[in-house]
């Protein structure tokens, strides 16, 4: 991947290697379009998607990185421009202040998710040396997404998002990216540090009381089927 700033603009680019040569896929910001798009899949047709996100969340335990993931999202277009459907990831958070008791956290979330699609426009695709090049439709979307989580299959909480994304393709298939804003909810004792197992008479620490309100920021990649 590289990213290339033209008249203001980010332009995102995918590789694509191959034995004989490779090629690059330029996602084009809104106003800077080679040409006109194709529609999009219409009303009533289905979707299944495959998504890696990333994000960083504030916790009572310092920041976590939400570093390896993994997302499975199935729905419906209502319309040509609204889509609904269900999503399920499965996240594993790492603790950046090293403490080892909140390290290698599995974060779980189920959620009902809603796009709305609100701008068509092209990708163009190109060889490395810009000889050959052509475009495929490229569609931009907003979404919001809302479910309940669970950390390391122990507890109970729900979590909201808002999300900006793109994606890029020809024929059934899509690849993109997206980016997101979203708040994580869960008891506060689930943070409550562990006792010392080392000490010969181990103090119980009394448990964090209350809710544990976690804002995070992510991104992630996602390739479309249908």
């Amino acid at each position: 991947m590289k990213l290339v700033h033209f008249a203001g603009c980010c332009l995102v680019s995918f590789g694509v290697a191959s034995a004989a040569h490779a090629q690059s896929v330029t996602m084009f910001a809104p106003g800077a379009q080679p040409a006109a798009a194709p529609p999009a899949r219409g009303a009533g047709t289905w979707s299944l998607g495959l998504r890696v996100p990333m994000y960083f969340i504030g916790t009572p335990r310092g920041t976590g990185w939400g570093a390896f993931g993994l997302g499975v999202d199935l729905g419906k277009r209502l319309t040509d421009r609204w889509y609904l459907g269900a999503s399920v990831d499965d996240e594993m958070e790492v603790n950046m202040g090293g403490d080892p008791a909140f390290n290698n956290l599995s974060r779980e979330r189920l959620g009902v998710e809603t796009r709305y699609r609100f701008h068509d426009g092209t990708a163009l695709v190109c060889d490395d040396d810009d000889d050959n090049c052509g475009s495929v439709p490229r569609h931009d979307w907003l979404g919001m997404r809302a479910g309940v989580e669970r950390m390391n299959g122990e507890t109970l909480g729900a979590f909201g998002e808002a999300t900006l994304g793109m994606d890029a393709g020809g024929g059934s298939t899509a690849l993109g990216m997206y980016f997101t804003l979203g708040l994580s909810i869960e008891p506060a004792s689930f943070f409550t540090d562990p006792p010392d197992e080392t000490a010969c008479d181990p103090i119980v620490p009394a448990p964090l009381t209350g809710t544990a309100w976690m804002p995070y920021v992510g991104f992630g990649w996602r390739f479309g089927i249908g």
